[in-house]
């Protein structure tokens, strides 16, 4: 791409060449709009701008809407490519300078881009009416450890580490989450992406119970913001160690359809996962967290092949590997270890499908309280699953199954008898009428 004319600059850029501008801001992005023919000012995200006068009448070979220039403070350089490495923008990644205002400078630059946006159909079939928002880049964090207040992801940003080695922690005395999708008045940031990346929440210097990732969706289905492009968030998170925070790990609220993928939750003072409706979990490992491992607190979600242990490390009686509240929900795969209170435990929750499930020498801190699988207060409920003591048959875990208060509820179980066993099958108050349970072949 050739860049030729006057303004307070001039030369060329393609490449890796650059151009030297005089009273630049640092951040400062222009796109091309192909329409008007002119670079124009997206320094604020979601912002039509303006053509930048000294801009004006610059000449530009061949440009395209995906062109895009971004500012570091004293040079433009060519983005076109849509990927920001935020040492660009000025992030030193020392584990003492607080890089905020670089990475968000590059965030800011990403969500500021003329990718093309798209519409996605609603509920009823129709696809949402007006222009697609345009938007979106991936921001690059290499090897270091970069000190932050906070993050906040534009519209279709992706946040890419280089591995767990990309750690990004909370500078102490900040508040608020790590990392949150954008969402102020009707504006809010959907089809994000945190990629590899290491979350520290740096909780023993933390006075707020802050969370490590929030991403918040919208559940009124009405398009009030023109980044809703889908009426579900469709967020990712894959292959992020999250761990050390003051309050939970990962919450995802509002609309679904998000997926937490090949991810490892430790040392979290709340919740492990929390999570609303239309998620998909897979491939997790949530261990000390404070609370329960994971809260499943929506319609609709899909959990499979996660595993949380050691949950209740601050509130023992709410130590439950796995607490589901919500209705129509699908598991298989799952394994609750050495928590504090039940491994399973399902409470007001309707309609939901769990399978090939292990509790193991649950009811740690609590011998003989709680169960391995716990039913309350719910019905149509089909689980199979194992239940076992790890240590030996004098172990915490002393049931394997209690149901109370419930109705229409099928558990097919195995459990472990003898040196590795429970003492008691199915604990003693346990309603069987309405119920189908069966534990080692034998109708309860």
């Amino acid at each position: 791409m050739g860049f030729s004319g006057g303004g307070s600059g001039s030369g060329s850029i393609g490449g890796s060449s650059d151009v030297a501008l005089n009273n630049t801001a640092n951040d400062e992005v222009l796109t091309y709009d192909t329409a008007l023919a002119k670079w124009r000012n997206k320094s604020v995200v979601g912002s039509g701008g303006g053509t930048l006068d000294s801009l004006s009448d610059v000449v530009v070979t061949t440009p395209t809407r995906r062109d895009i220039l971004t500012n570091n403070g004293t040079s433009w350089l060519n983005r076109s490519d849509s990927v920001f490495n935020v040492t660009d923008f000025g992030a030193v990644g020392d584990g003492v300078t607080d890089d905020t205002t670089a990475i968000q400078a590059a965030i800011n630059a990403a969500a500021a881009t003329n990718m093309p946006g798209m519409k996605l159909q609603n509920s009823s079939g129709a696809f949402q009416a007006g222009a697609a928002a345009p938007g979106g880049g991936t921001v690059y964090i290499g090897e270091g450890v970069y000190i932050v207040t906070g993050l906040t992801l534009g519209h279709r940003v992706t946040l890419r580490g280089s591995g767990w080695g990309t750690v990004v922690r909370q500078k102490a005395s900040s508040t608020g989450p790590l990392v949150q999708n954008r969402r102020d008045g009707t504006v809010h940031a959907k089809f994000c992406s945190i990629i590899d990346i290491s979350l520290d929440g740096n909780k023993a210097n933390q006075s707020a119970a802050n969370h490590g990732i929030v991403l918040t969706g919208d559940t009124t289905n009405n398009y009030t913001s023109t980044l809703d492009e889908d009426y579900d968030e469709n967020h990712l998170v894959f292959n992020v160690y999250v761990w050390n925070c003051k309050g939970d790990g990962i919450r995802l609220v509002g609309s679904g359809e998000n997926r937490v993928l090949s991810c490892k939750i430790h040392h979290c003072n709340g919740i492990g996962l929390y999570t609303f409706q239309d998620n998909y979990i897979n491939q997790v490992t949530i261990g000390w967290a404070g609370r329960m491992g994971m809260h499943i607190d929506g319609d609709d979600c899909r959990v499979s092949n996660v595993k949380a242990w050691y949950s209740g490390s601050v509130i023992a009686s709410d130590g439950q590997g796995f607490y589901i509240t919500s209705d129509s929900g699908a598991m298989s795969g799952c394994s609750a270890q050495d928590n504090t209170s039940s491994g399973f435990l399902w409470d007001g929750a309707f309609g939901w499908d769990a399978t090939g499930l292990m509790s193991d020498s649950n009811s740690r801190n609590s011998s003989g309280t709680y169960p391995g699988f716990d039913v309350y207060g719910s019905g149509f409920i089909h689980i199979t699953g194992v239940a076992r003591n790890r240590y030996n048959a004098g172990g915490p875990q002393t049931s394997a199954v209690r149901v109370r208060t419930s109705s229409t509820i099928i558990m097919d179980m195995v459990a472990a008898t003898g040196v590795w066993g429970t003492a008691s099958l199915l604990q003693t108050g346990s309603s069987t009428s309405g119920n189908t349970i069966t534990i080692n072949g034998t109708v309860q």
